[in-house]
C-alpha cells in the first residue's frame, strides 16, 4: 500500500512539475488537470467501494498507464487533435 501511494503521489507531483512543458496554455492545462482530479476522486471512490482495494488499484493504474501513453503520443506529434475540437471546450 505504501509503494502504491508513493507511486501515485510521485506521478501527481511529476505531472504538476511538467505541466509547463505540455503544449497549450499552462492555465488551461491546470484547469483540465483539476477537473480530471475531481472526476477521478468521484469515480475512484465508487470503484473502491464496488471492486475492493486490489481490483480498484489495478483499474486505476491501467487507466493511468493508458493516459500516460496518450499524453506521450500527443506531445510527440504522433496523434493530432484538430483545433476545432479543442475550441468546443
Amino acid at each position: 500500500m505504501t509503494i502504491m501511494w508513493s507511486a501515485s503521489v510521485f506521478c501527481n507531483y511529476l505531472l504538476n512539475f511538467l505541466n509547463k512543458y505540455l503544449e497549450g496554455s499552462i492555465f488551461l492545462n491546470n484547469y483540465y488537470e483539476g477537473i480530471a482530479g475531481l472526476f477521478a476522486t468521484a469515480v475512484g471512490a465508487s470503484l473502491y467501494s464496488k471492486l475492493g482495494k486490489r481490483h480498484a488499484y489495478i483499474v486505476a493504474f491501467t487507466l493511468a498507464l493508458i493516459g500516460g501513453i496518450l499524453i506521450y503520443l500527443l506531445e510527440a506529434g504522433t496523434i493530432d487533435i484538430p483545433p476545432s475540437f479543442l475550441m468546443t471546450f
